[in-house]
C-alpha cells in the first residue's frame, strides 16, 4: 500500500473566518508588492521620457544653430566668390556649403528620432500609469473586503 507524500490534513471548521483571514493575509503582501513594482516601473519611464525630452530640446537648440550658420554661409557665399575667384576656391567654398548642408540634414533627422522616441515613451508611460492605477484599485479592492470582513492586516 502507498503511503501519500503530502497528507490533505484537514482542519476542524471551528473558525469559519480563519480561511478567508489565511487569503486576505496571503494576497495582501502580494497585491502591494505588485503595486510598489509598477510605480517603480512608472517612474523609471517618467524619467526616461524626461531625459529624452531634455535631449530633443539640445538636439532642436543645435538644429536651430546649424540652420542659422548655414544660413549666414549661404548668404555669404555671393559676396565671398563673386569676381575674379579661381575654380579651386569655388569648389572648396561649394564644398563648405554641402557639408553644412549635410550636417543640417543629420541634425534634422536626429531631432526627429528624439520626436519618435518621445512619443514612444510616453506611450510606454501611459501604458504604466493605465498599470499603476489598476494595482491601486485592486488593493483597495482587497483593503475594503478586508474591512468588511473586520479582518486586521
Amino acid at each position: 500500500m502507498r503511503q501519500r507524500t503530502n497528507p490533505v490534513e484537514e482542519l476542524p471548521p471551528d473558525d469559519p473566518g480563519a480561511g478567508l483571514r489565511d487569503a486576505f493575509a496571503l494576497l495582501l503582501p502580494i497585491r502591494r508588492q505588485r503595486l510598489r513594482r509598477s510605480e517603480r516601473q512608472q517612474r523609471q519611464h517618467e524619467l526616461q521620457l524626461k531625459r529624452l525630452r531634455e535631449e530633443e530640446r539640445a538636439a532642436a537648440g543645435q538644429l536651430t544653430e546649424r540652420q542659422s550658420d548655414y544660413q549666414t554661409l549661404r548668404d555669404g557665399f555671393d559676396a565671398a566668390h563673386l569676381g575674379h575667384q579661381t575654380l579651386s576656391q569655388l569648389q572648396r567654398g561649394l564644398q563648405r556649403e554641402a557639408q553644412a548642408a549635410g550636417a543640417l540634414q543629420q541634425q534634422q533627422q536626429q531631432v526627429r528620432e528624439y520626436e519618435c522616441r518621445c512619443v514612444t515613451q510616453g506611450e510606454r508611460l501611459a501604458a504604466a500609469q493605465t498599470e499603476t492605477q489598476r494595482r491601486q484599485r485592486e488593493l483597495e479592492k482587497l483593503e475594503m473586503l478586508m474591512q468588511e470582513n473586520e479582518v486586521k492586516p
